[in-house]
């Protein structure tokens, strides 16, 4: 196999001693290295990181004089003497020069300069690329004119480079001629390095992707009608095995008929524009994949996931290293058998409960326990009329076992409020605790509501259980990738017991607030927000007790007495300030069989006059009525679910040309509804297609969002691929770029300022431009 070829080319100016700072910094073992005695030679081996050893130099320069040349030839043969021996030699070197033009001194000489760049650039990209093995191209900027340098670095852009690089030093500090032409220069070379090569420094400048523009036929034939006119090439023949120079005269009218650069810069252009606008404009995706090579983009579109079950655990690699959001998230649904178990340990040890279980007359056993929830039809109508530290201590007789936890959820809890018909599709769980999906789907909402009745507003009545919910919630988000999250809640559904709503809202206040420093402390900071939720299910009055606490905080009323159920003065002051932060919208959730939009406006209309944003559950097991309701009656500026909006091209129209977004959630609907999953195909009969593609190709804003987590079994990273394993996309599930569109929405959508938004974008680049750089070749 023929060895790889790597090429430094570099402009040079008058002073030729550059060449040896080039080489050096390349080309050097543990025996030889110029910059050995740098201060910062520990930074210039970082730098070295990202270059191989050279064999070959392109220098691109005005004429030379024949002294200039000899000199040069002189220096060249120095440099093998010594490389040479060391194993560190250069083979070749070719010196591109703009014949009879001495200075870059008027814009023809720049003009034909540049096509001059332009032509070694494309050479070196033949001799070293089109190779069995591909070498590398490095650019060097350190001699020659501001503006030769300028033209070469732009050809850099313009092909790609391999790694681009300057040599900072001091301009007094340059060798003389004797230095160049003396053959003993190396003699003394400790001498000389310390005298000299200390005070330079190289420095990398970074690397830029290769573009198909190399492979346009019209450049090539350009490139090869103008070598063809290259008569007068001189090749100075190598000595005693140092290198051989070659020198193309470049006459600088060869480029009036043959503007190489014009058309290459023109074929730049006309070809970003249109790949630009044939992969959408840049509000649809993140702009830092526009600095990629189409074929980069290419791969991004189609490599698909999400459409094969052997790839389950590769793809949630891939999507776990993405940035996310996270706009519709429901503190009542998000924790899991094993999170119940934790809280449930942590409550007990910080409320002391061991003391109340022994004192009270509790169900003995989880039997007993049965016997009560079938008594009372279901876990939460027993609840009701007592305490939740009865069932703190029901999840504590499963001894820390989630997994048998988690099988009496999925398997039996349903069971006490269901009909019988219903008892016979158990939701399966296997022995290693994960669920069988296939029993886990289309059991309608009141089923799938039912899998909550050990979490939310039954254990959710107490400082240190919402506290310790509210912080678990995150650190999975944050596990996750989670860069921004909005947890919803109705505080008022969880003042059944000791507290009030303002305990509530503080307790949760405190710990986003908690959690807020401590990633921020850890230097993985998390843009957090809460959303307040009114709920169908409960009583208007209850609405407005909501609205009303709103009113009063932002109204700063002193609330002593009015609220204080335990006589503990509250900081207000604090509330206000972190409601100021937090505080993101206002939700309306819960069975949209329940109450119709239109009947909660008088409601919203109060909560209005704050101008907070709006999001409304609808569409998801209610018609495409509500979600019209949702936007004309509540001004929803997001819509929950929305899975209805297929029947309707004007509505749809209205949502895309306003920017509402669409808070998909891929698990709770696959599992309340019956969506085709490409996991389960051929259990696919009688099931709906799952609308998120549709809205994608659309251009609606959608987002991917995990609703409960804890009932749905699910997380930021999953819900991305359920969402693909949802999606018909000639049944190939999603593509990576439809997978960066949603993300990139997600951040859109977010309810946040706009400095915060331009800032969680802005670091959501980052973090796909690390991604590309760090899996591309692992994942794609």
């Amino acid at each position: 196999m023929k060895n790889s070829k790597n090429i430094t080319i570099a402009t040079l100016g008058t002073n030729y001693e550059m060449i040896y700072e080039m080489v050096g910094f390349t080309n050097f073992n543990d025996s030889f290295d110029l910059y050995k005695y740098q201060q910062n030679i520990k930074g210039i081996n970082e730098y070295r990181k990202f270059f191989e050893k050279i064999d070959t130099l392109y220098l691109l320069s005005t004429d030379l004089n024949d002294e200039n040349i000899s000199n040069l030839k002189k220096l060249c043969t120095n440099i093998n003497i010594y490389f040479s021996s060391k194993d560190i030699s250069i083979k070749k070197i070719e010196i591109f020069l703009l014949n009879n033009t001495y200075d870059i001194n008027n814009v023809q000489n720049e003009i034909a300069f540049q096509n001059l760049v332009y032509y070694a650039y494309i050479k070196a990209i033949i001799e070293c690329k089109f190779n069995n093995v591909p070498g590398k191209i490095y650019t060097c900027i350190a001699a020659g004119r501001k503006t030769m340098s300028s033209d070469l670095q732009k050809a850099a852009f313009l092909f790609g480079c391999d790694g681009n690089f300057h040599i900072l030093g001091s301009s007094n500090k340059r060798l003389n001629t004797d230095d160049i032409k003396n053959s003993s220069f190396f003699c003394d070379i400790d001498i000389k390095l310390k005298d000299y090569f200390q005070d330079f420094m190289p420095v990398y400048l970074g690397k830029y992707p290769s573009n198909e523009i190399i492979k346009d036929s019209e450049i090539i034939n350009r490139f090869e009608s103008i070598g063809k006119q290259l008569k007068n090439d001189r090749y100075i023949e190598p000595v005693n095995n140092n290198p051989g120079i070659i020198l193309h005269y470049f006459p600088s009218e060869i480029f009036n008929n043959e503007n190489l650069a014009t058309l290459i810069q023109n074929r730049f252009e006309s070809t970003f524009l249109y790949y630009s606008n044939s992969i959408s404009t840049t509000d649809d995706c993140f702009r830092e994949l526009f600095n990629y090579k189409k074929e980069l983009i290419d791969k991004l579109k189609n490599h698909y996931i999400g459409f094969d079950i052997k790839n389950k655990e590769k793809d949630l690699k891939l999507l776990r290293n993405l940035p996310k959001t996270d706009l519709h998230c429901h503190l009542g649904g998000s924790l899991n058998a094993k999170d119940l178990i934790d809280l449930t340990s942590y409550v007990i040890e910080k409320d002391g409960l061991s003391n109340t279980f022994r004192q009270y007359n509790y169900p003995a056993n989880i039997e007993e326990y049965e016997k009560l929830f079938k008594q009372f039809k279901g876990v939460k109508n027993y609840v009701h009329c007592n305490k939740s530290n009865l069932i703190f201590n029901f999840i504590n007789m499963f001894e820390g076992n989630e997994i048998k936890l988690k099988k009496w959820i999925y398997e039996k809890i349903y069971t006490f409020n269901s009909l019988e018909s219903e008892k016979e599709n158990i939701i399966k769980v296997f022995d290693d605790g994960n669920i069988d999906e296939t029993s886990f789907k289309g059991i309608g909402i009141d089923r799938y509501e039912t899998l909550g009745d050990l979490q939310g507003t039954t254990i959710l009545q107490n400082k240190n259980a919402i506290f310790f919910c509210v912080s678990r919630l995150i650190d999975k988000e944050v596990f996750e990738n989670v860069k921004h999250i909005e947890i919803r809640c109705s505080p008022i559904n969880y003042t059944r017991e000791e507290l009030n709503e303002f305990d509530v809202l503080e307790t949760i206040l405190n710990a986003i607030a908690e959690k807020d420093q401590y990633y921020r402390e850890k230097g993985k900071p998390i843009s957090l927000g809460l959303i307040l939720i009114a709920s169908r299910h409960g009583k208007m009055s209850d609405i407005y007790r909501n609205i009303e606490m709103i009113d009063d905080i932002f109204n700063k009323k002193e609330m002593n007495g009015k609220y204080n159920h335990n006589e503990k003065k509250k900081n207000y002051e604090l509330i206000y300030e972190r409601m100021e932060k937090y505080f993101k919208g206002f939700d309306l959730a819960g069975n949209e069989n329940r109450a119709r939009p239109e009947e909660f406006r008088s409601a919203f209309l109060r909560i209005m006059d704050r101008c907070p944003n709006i999001t409304i559950h609808a569409g998801e097991t209610g018609d495409e009525k509500d979600i019209w309701q949702a936007i004309y009656y509540l001004n929803a500026e997001r819509i929950g679910h929305g899975l209805k909006l297929t029947d309707s091209g004007d509505l749809k129209k209205k949502i895309k040309d306003r920017h509402i977004a669409i808070e998909l959630c891929p698990s709770s609907n696959y599992q309340i509804l019956n969506f085709s999953d490409n996991y389960f195909k051929q259990n696919s009969e009688d099931t709906m297609k799952y609308p998120l593609k549709d809205y994608l190709d659309y251009g609606l804003r959608v987002t991917i969002n995990t609703d409960n987590m804890g009932i749905s079994d699910t997380n930021a990273t999953n819900e991305l691929l359920k969402a693909a394993r949802l999606s018909e996309s000639t049944c190939k599930g999603l593509n990576i770029w439809d997978i960066l569109k949603i993300i990139k929405n997600g951040f859109k959508a977010s309810f946040t300022d706009h400095e915060t938004k331009r800032k969680l974008i802005e670091d959501a680049e980052q973090n796909i431009k690390n991604f590309l750089k760090n899996y591309i070749d692992e994942f794609l």
